[in-house]
C-alpha cells in the first residue's frame, strides 16, 4: 500500500537558495543534474503560492522586517528549510488533476499549520518529473523572532510526532500509509538515516524500476511459454480461450517465418522498382512532349527553307523574262503566290 511521504531538507547558503529557486520554477530549459525533468511537460507544473522576487531577496527582507535576535546571524545558519510532499506513482495513477491537487492542498494547510503562513515562500508542484510532488520552502522564522531551524523542526522526537501529525492530518485522509518509525521498526534503536531530498527521489525512481523489471520479467515468461507451446504444437491461449490454431511442429515453423520475412523483402524489393518504373515513365511523357515541340519547329524551319529557295530562284530570271510566263511555270512546279498554301 503506498504512504504519504514528507521529506525536509535545510538550506543554508545564497548560492544554495538560488539553486533551489531555480529548480523549482524551471528558470533554465535543460538540468545536469536531474535527467527525469521532462521540459517539455513543464508547462503543467502548477504554483500554488510563490513571492513576487528572488527567493534571496524575499528572505533577507522577512529577517530584516521580523528578526529581534540580539546576536547577529551567523554565515552558515538556515535561512531556508526545503520540504517535499509526494507518494509513489501507484498513489496518483488514474487521479485527475483535481484529485492531485487535493492532497497537495491540504499539504500546504497542513505545512502553514505547522510553520506560519508567514513563512511559506512558495509551494510549486512538479509534474514533469517521474512522480508528482510538492516542493515547499519556508523561513525558520519564530512566532518571536528567532531565526533557528533547530526551534522550528526540533529533534529526533519531534520529527517523529511531526511525522505522525502528518499521517493523522492528511495521510489518512487519501488512504495512505504512515512512513516506517525508526524507533518503532528498529529494535536496536539505530538512527535512521534521514534521506534528503535527492536521495528520495532517487529512492522512488528505484522503486519505480523494481516494479518495470518486475512486469518485464512477467512479459517474457508469458512469451516464453508461448514459444514452448509452439515447439509442442499446441494452440495458443488468447484472452482465456483456446483458439483454432493449426498444430505445425517446430522446423517447419521456424522455416515458414522465414518465408514470411522473404515475402515482406520481397515486397518492399517490388515496391522500389514501381517506384523506378513510374519515375521512368514520367520521364518518357516528357520526352513525348519535347519530341512534338521539335517536330513543329522542324515543319516551321522547313516553310521557311521552301521559301527562301523560292526567293533565290525568283532573284535569277532576268528583266526581260517574261514575268506571266515565269510565275505561270512556278505554278506548274507547286508553288502559289495567291495566298494560299503551297501544294508541296
Amino acid at each position: 500500500m503506498s504512504a504519504g511521504i514528507c521529506r525536509i531538507q535545510k538550506v543554508k547558503t545564497a548560492h544554495d537558495i538560488a539553486g533551489v529557486q531555480l529548480h523549482d520554477r524551471r528558470e533554465r530549459d535543460h538540468s545536469n543534474s536531474n535527467p527525469d525533468i521532462d521540459f517539455s511537460r513543464s508547462s503543467t507544473n502548477i504554483t500554488m503560492t510563490d513571492v513576487p522576487c528572488s527567493f534571496n531577496e524575499h528572505i533577507a527582507k522577512q529577517i530584516k522586517e521580523r528578526y529581534k535576535g540580539s546576536k547577529a546571524i551567523r554565515k552558515d545558519a538556515v535561512r531556508l528549510i526545503e520540504v517535499i510532499f509526494t507518494s509513489d506513482s501507484e498513489f496518483f495513477a488514474g487521479k485527475s488533476q483535481a484529485e492531485q491537487m487535493s492532497f497537495f492542498q491540504s499539504c500546504l494547510d497542513f505545512a502553514k499549520k505547522q510553520w506560519g503562513e508567514e513563512n511559506i515562500v512558495s509551494a510549486i508542484v512538479h509534474n514533469d518529473e517521474k512522480t508528482p510532488h510538492l516542493h515547499l520552502n519556508f523561513i525558520p522564522l519564530t512566532k518571536d523572532g528567532k531565526l533557528s531551524a533547530k526551534e522550528m523542526l526540533g529533534g529526533r522526537k519531534e520529527m517523529q510526532k511531526f511525522q505522525d501529525d502528518f499521517y493523522r492530518e492528511v495521510s489518512i485522509k487519501f488512504g495512505l500509509e504512515r512512513g516506517h518509525r525508526s524507533d518503532l521498526d528498529n529494535p536496536e534503536d539505530v538512527p535512521a538515516k534521514h534521506l534528503t531530498v535527492t536521495e528520495l527521489k532517487k529512492k522512488t525512481h528505484a522503486k519505480e524500476l523494481e516494479e518495470r523489471v518486475r512486469s518485464a520479467q512477467k512479459q517474457a515468461e508469458h512469451i516464453d511459454n508461448i514459444t514452448q507451446l509452439v515447439r509442442e504444437g499446441e494452440p495458443i491461449k488468447k484472452f482465456g480461450r483456446a483458439t483454432e490454431y493449426i498444430k505445425v511442429p517446430y522446423e517447419p515453423f521456424v522455416q515458414l517465418k522465414k518465408a514470411a520475412k522473404g515475402y515482406d523483402e520481397d515486397r518492399t524489393e517490388v515496391k522500389r522498382l514501381q517506384a523506378l518504373l513510374d519515375k521512368a515513365t514520367a520521364e518518357l511523357e516528357r520526352l513525348k512532349a519535347e519530341l512534338k515541340k521539335q517536330y513543329q519547329k522542324a515543319r516551321e524551319l522547313l516553310d521557311l527553307k521552301n521559301q527562301t529557295r523560292l526567293m533565290k530562284t525568283v532573284l535569277k530570271i532576268p528583266q526581260e523574262y517574261d514575268y506571266k510566263g515565269v510565275l505561270s511555270e512556278l505554278n506548274k512546279q507547286g508553288y502559289d503566290f495567291s495566298g494560299k498554301k503551297h501544294k508541296r
